[in-house]
């Protein structure tokens, strides 16, 4: 956090100048007090008018003053939480995308809002309220011992008290508001799903269910809450107690010195007014410094995602396509599972058109994924141009490639920046993805390309959708185009007409997983990639059908039941 503290200098500055000035001027009003007490025990009309119209001024003066402090401490905040919240994003935005699957999206979600949220109210907030109390804490101090050494040696001593007694709350509150974010994080989770699978819901008559499991999240998440408002509690009741008591024991000691005639009843009157001002502050740091501590574990978690740094894949080298992909006796497993890909050997020459089929879970995505960079956790060899994928840069390989996948998402924006992604794209490019892909056969009068989508394509049919997305990979000009299974929402005749017209792009290398078994369209591809128990055999489509039993078999009843 000091980071962004730092970053935010000038206006620390300007508060604790602010704040200083504030506090000593609320510290001087004890001895304006003790002033008035004793004018009035004189009675003295023209200096106690003198006195009245000074304190009004003086009044004005210090709300104008905390104003500008307390404006200044809320840009902080809102820096700070800006700045914080924005590096947060940044750090899932870097993360790769095995790692961010890794994590439940709600997970991000409940970081950037709820923990984001008690910095700003445990961390934030209090450090700044303790910056003022420690300044208004010395300027009452010099007041106190201008008015009388001994009460302030004596309210030194109880102030001691006061401060190490709710600094033993510090680890408990930790504790606690640790377990607050790990709740909040799951009932973000609970509401991400209710809100993604609300017509699932409905469909299957679920709400009861539903019902069920939010109230307990629900439940759970408020009873935590309360756990940490409950330490809260205790820590401002000790305070208050003990402020109390430090009063109390100062004004006893104030009427024994009058007693004794060391001092006038306008000091005793103005060392009750700074003895406050000196409690209050010391009852803030002991209110502030648990709070501050509680947040260590939040700030830990928002560090880890802002700080992310990707130690899978972490090559330099910059990727080319110039000859071929090749895929070297490949082996992957998902966590707990046996392997999906079990020594696969199978490469792709730049130009070329593969088409990669296989029965439900024969690892056709996966090898897609890995070839995308996916993930770094294979056996075996994955090479560009001869260099393997953990020596290259990711982030400029998934630049060179363009994947369309079975379920699109669509951003809550115009068709035009669902296809372009935010990019200015030439017009004469922009109208061929549009032909090819056949956007712009459902574009009319009503639905312009500027037409909003709704909430991931709300307002479009699924066929449409994928649509957009063969629109949107085509713009983009890669030398690599992957369907995974980009074509499955859209009727057999526009697929086919679809993925005709990309195997008519010649500077294209184009690599579809595909459920169409129409021959003329196999026919087109250069090699299809048949993959079979984690392994892959390539060949034409002519050439499996006479040398490899299995692919006959499984052609000739996928075309049957097509």
């Amino acid at each position: 956090m000091k980071k962004y503290v730092s970053q935010n200098k000038k206006s620390l500055a300007a508060a604790i100048f602010t704040g200083t000035i504030f506090s000593v001027m609320s510290a001087f009003f004890a001895i304006m007090v003790q002033q008035l007490i004793d004018i009035a025990v004189k009675k003295d009309i023209s200096a106690f008018i003198r006195m009245v119209i000074f304190t009004s001024v003086y009044i004005v003066m210090c709300g104008l003053i905390h104003f500008c402090y307390a404006a200044l401490c809320k840009r902080i905040i809102c820096r700070v939480t800006q700045a914080l919240r924005f590096d947060v994003f940044q750090g899932i935005l870097k993360r790769n995308i095995s790692d961010f699957r890794s994590v439940n999206s709600a997970d991000y979600i409940s970081a950037l809002t709820n923990d984001i949220k008690l910095i700003e109210d445990h961390y934030c907030t209090p450090l700044l309220q303790g910056l003022l109390g420690a300044v208004e804490l010395a300027a009452s101090a010099v007041i106190l011992i201008y008015f009388s050494p001994i009460i302030f040696a004596t309210l030194i001593a109880l102030l001691i008290l006061l401060t190490v007694i709710p600094g033993l709350f510090n680890k408990v509150l930790e504790e606690r508001q640790c377990n607050l974010s790990k709740r909040m994080a799951e009932l973000t989770i609970a509401v991400k799903d209710f809100m993604s699978g609300f017509e699932i819901i409905k469909s299957f008559r679920m709400i009861d269910c539903f019902e069920q499991s939010f109230n307990s999240k629900n439940e759970i998440t408020t009873k935590s809450k309360y756990g940490v408002d409950k330490i809260t509690a205790a820590v401002e009741s000790v305070s208050v107690v003990l402020s109390s008591a430090v009063l109390i024991v100062v004004f006893c000691v104030a009427v024994y010195l009058i007693i004794k005639g060391n001092i006038t009843v306008g000091v005793l009157v103005g060392v009750l007014q700074v003895s406050g001002q000196i409690v209050n502050p010391i009852q803030i740091l002991s209110q502030s410094i648990p709070k501050i501590q509680g947040t260590k574990s939040v700030i830990r978690r928002l560090r880890e995602l802002s700080e992310y740094q990707c130690v899978t894949m972490t090559g330099e080298k910059e990727p080319t396509f110039d000859n071929k992909i090749t895929v070297k006796d490949v082996s992957f497993k998902y966590q707990n599972r046996n392997d999906i890909l079990n020594g696969a050997d199978c490469s792709f020459e730049r130009g070329k058109k593969y088409a990669v089929i296989g029965k439900s879970g024969c690892g056709k995505t996966t090898l897609i994924n890995l070839l995308n960079g996916y993930f770094a956790h294979y056996r075996g060899e994955i090479l560009y141009d001869g260099v393997e994928l953990h020596e290259l840069d990711i982030e400029k390989l998934n630049e060179m490639i363009a994947v369309i996948h079975q379920n699109v998402y669509m951003f809550d924006s115009s068709i035009r920046n669902n296809i372009c992604l935010y990019r200015n794209i030439p017009d004469e490019r922009m109208k061929w993805a549009l032909e090819v892909s056949g956007v712009e056969n459902f574009l009319d009068a009503d639905r312009t390309i500027d037409t909003n989508v709704g909430e991931n394509g709300a307002s479009l049919s699924g066929g449409q959708r994928q649509r957009i997305a063969v629109a949107r990979a085509l713009v983009q000009d890669k030398p690599i185009l992957i369907l995974d299974e980009g074509t499955s929402a859209i009727d057999l005749q526009t697929a086919f007409d679809i993925e005709s017209r990309l195997l008519a792009i010649k500077e294209l290398t184009v690599l579809t997983i595909t459920h169409s078994f129409h021959p003329d369209l196999l026919q087109a591809y250069d090699k299809i990639i048949f993959m079979e128990k984690g392994k892959c055999t390539m060949g034409t489509f002519d050439e499996l059908l006479e040398n490899n039993e299995t692919f006959v078999h499984f052609f000739m009843l996928n075309k049957e039941k097509g």
